[in-house]
């Protein structure tokens, strides 16, 4: 099966566009978080489960991509 580049290209580019919004949301949540604290009255829990939230969405998303590769290789 013969895809073309553009596809690739197309592909490419989505998901340079996703990891990018993902990486600067990160990086908002983490400047915003002790204000976020302040203002909705937290806890050290709530907080840090509220910026683990992006390790479980790695591991939601990249998991079913390298049990595929085990089985498939």
């Amino acid at each position: 099966m013969n895809i073309p580049k553009a596809r690739w290209y197309r592909i490419c580019l989505t998901i340079f566009f996703v990891y990018l919004i993902q990486n600067i949301d990160r990086n908002n949540i983490s400047m915003a978080l002790p204000s976020m604290i302040e203002k909705l009255n937290l806890s050290a829990t709530v907080a840090g489960v509220l910026l683990s939230a992006f390790f479980w969405g790695y591991v939601i998303t990249q998991t079913p991509g390298i049990i595929s590769c085990k089985i498939h290789s």
